[in-house]
């Protein structure tokens, strides 16, 4: 009996300590985070509620909102992202699809660059031509989640 106890208590403070160190990460991850800034004007259509910069990535989302009066379907948003200096870093195009007039869609999207400090949105007809390396530098939104599973499979196996 006194060795199902102990083993209890060591698997309670196992997961205290699993839950201690998550939480410590989550917060030390999300205080780095400073916030951009736009550089011009954001149309009327998108709102912005989350810009935000590392040193080395950042994510931002917002809503997009369609309209009767200007229909966004088969359009584009443009997401450009500027240094201190204005030098263009990183070029995004998110297409918007299969939108209900008068309806709102949230985006998310994350990147990996480095001293972002300012964005610009813009609504486009067509994707325009950008260099490579500018378009490189947006992630994909569902690595998180693999990477997440992939920790708690290694966390398992160990």
């Amino acid at each position: 009996m006194d060795r199902l106890k102990t083993f209890g208590k060591y698997a309670l403070l196992l997961i205290g300590f699993f839950i201690l160190s998550n939480f410590l990460i989550f917060i030390g991850i999300n205080s780095n985070y400073d916030e951009i800034t736009p550089m011009a004007d954001v149309p009327a259509q998108v709102e912005i509620t989350r810009a935000e910069a590392t040193l080395v990535n950042g994510r931002m989302s917002g809503i997009i909102k369609n309209s009767s009066d200007n229909d966004l379907n088969g359009k584009y948003i443009r997401i450009n992202l500027f240094s201190e200096q204005g030098n263009i870093l990183g070029t995004k195009f998110l297409q918007i699809t299969d939108m209900a007039p008068d309806a709102q869609e949230e985006f998310n999207t994350y990147f990996e660059v480095k001293e972002v400090e300012h964005y610009t949105i813009e609504i486009t007809n067509e994707v325009e031509q950008v260099e490579g390396s500018l378009l490189d530098v947006f992630t994909n939104e569902e690595l998180t989640s693999y990477a997440i599973i992939s920790a708690l499979v290694l966390l398992i196996i160990l």
